[in-house]
């Protein structure tokens, strides 16, 4: 009897290790001549959920920031905004696109900005911890019209520029992004205080973004983003060339 427990222990390992693995690929693979390939990191991707620690690369291609930095062009674009005024020295109004919606028709307006900013404070967001000692709060002046104030004892515009545009790092205080309340409101009901640490938001399916690139396919050595080709910037900005985003680790 205890040769057979002993043979059986490799099975057992092996079936252990298949429980494990990542998805495979569930669809064909997009064909290399419409896919761009990015390779910015190492190890299987840890999720895509805007309030957890050590993000996968490409989350913010699915939500959009207010402005956008052209660091070719040395510029600042409108994104999901389309004009800021300053009420005086320590207050800004942010006007947001009336065009702007999710990817499932909701309308994006400023409720979602508050949102989003309590809700990354509250799950303590590694993209929001930046500005917190420079941002007293920000407030929904209308449906498309956004306030923010700043602290008087820690005025500090740089901070500002950095919050209102989302830099292509992916990192801690690279800028802020918008989330779409009505799902995840939803999400913070059903998870909690657990809603930063057990959930990876990893099916495609599932997620609602607003930005020209949604998540595709994904497996522990690549993930795929598409273009979304009705999103809702087309008319105003024109899509992005590439039909597909490819992030491939590197192993050292």
């Amino acid at each position: 009897m205890k040769e057979k427990k002993v043979a059986m222990l490799p099975l057992i390992a092996l079936l252990a290790l298949l429980l494990i693995q990542p998805p495979v690929l569930s669809q064909p693979v997009p064909p290399r001549e419409e896919t761009l390939i990015v390779s910015d990191s190492w190890g299987a991707p840890r999720g895509w959920n805007p309030l957890a620690s050590g993000m996968t690369w490409g989350w913010a291609l699915m939500y959009p920031s207010l402005f956008f930095y052209s660091t070719y062009k040395d510029t600042w674009i409108p994104y999901l905004a389309s004009g800021y005024e300053w009420v005086d020295e320590y207050t800004i109004l942010i006007y947001l696109r009336p065009e702007a919606k999710w990817w499932d028709g909701v309308p994006i307006t400023s409720e979602d900005v508050v949102f989003t900013w309590e809700l990354a404070k509250e799950y303590n967001a590694p993209w929001v911890g930046a500005f917190l000692p420079y941002i007293e709060s920000i407030e929904a002046k209308g449906t498309h019209t956004v306030q923010i104030t700043l602290k008087k004892d820690n005025l500090n515009y740089f901070a500002l520029f950095d919050f209102l545009h989302y830099a292509a790092t992916d990192g801690p205080g690279g800028g802020f992004i918008v989330l779409p309340k009505h799902r995840w409101e939803k999400l913070k009901a059903q998870y909690g205080p657990r809603l930063a640490t057990d959930f990876l938001d990893d099916n495609p399916e599932q997620i609602v973004g607003g930005g020209p690139y949604r998540l595709y396919i994904w497996s522990e050595d690549v993930w795929y983003y598409v273009r979304v080709d009705n999103w809702w910037g087309r008319d105003i900005f024109g899509l992005p060339a590439p039909k597909y985003i490819a992030h491939r680790t590197f192993k050292d």
